[in-house]
């Protein structure tokens, strides 16, 4: 995530830097982090859905 879009938030300590390698974080996969699935918007549930579907198709999952 660019710097400049959270950088309130990780003032604030309500968003933490993980520092990483290029090579580390694509190890790791790319994970959606949400409260509960059972309160899980539809909107958030579409986003979910087109994320794994749209880094299936260029082969990064």
């Amino acid at each position: 995530m660019p710097s400049h879009l959270c950088e309130d938030d990780v003032a604030r300590d309500t968003l933490i830097e993980v520092k990483t390698g290029g090579e580390a974080a694509a190890e790791t996969g790319l994970f959606i982090v949400y409260p509960s699935r059972h309160d899980m918007s539809a909107r958030v549930r579409a986003f979910a859905h087109h994320l794994a579907e749209t880094l299936e198709a260029h082969a990064v999952v």
